[in-house]
């Protein structure tokens, strides 16, 4: 993956890094399909910060999430 994650790119999220806020509620969050609401930022091989807008309606501002692209 690139840099960058475009605004409106979808991906479905894979791992969150244990520094992440939302790393203990892991279990509510990896496999959901989403979007990034505005651009993501490489954050190191294999994660971006930024923010998410999810298909199920929930949104969040990750620090280290790892996706895959869809």
């Amino acid at each position: 993956m690139g840099s960058t994650i475009s605004t409106g790119q979808k991906f479905r999220i894979v791992a969150l890094h244990p520094d992440d806020a939302y790393y203990p509620d892991r279990v509510n969050i990896l496999g959901k399909h989403c979007s990034a609401g505005a651009q993501m930022n490489n954050q190191g091989p294999g994660w971006y910060s930024g923010e998410v807008d999810c298909d199920d309606g929930t949104d969040y501002y990750f620090f280290k999430v790892g996706v895959v692209l869809e």
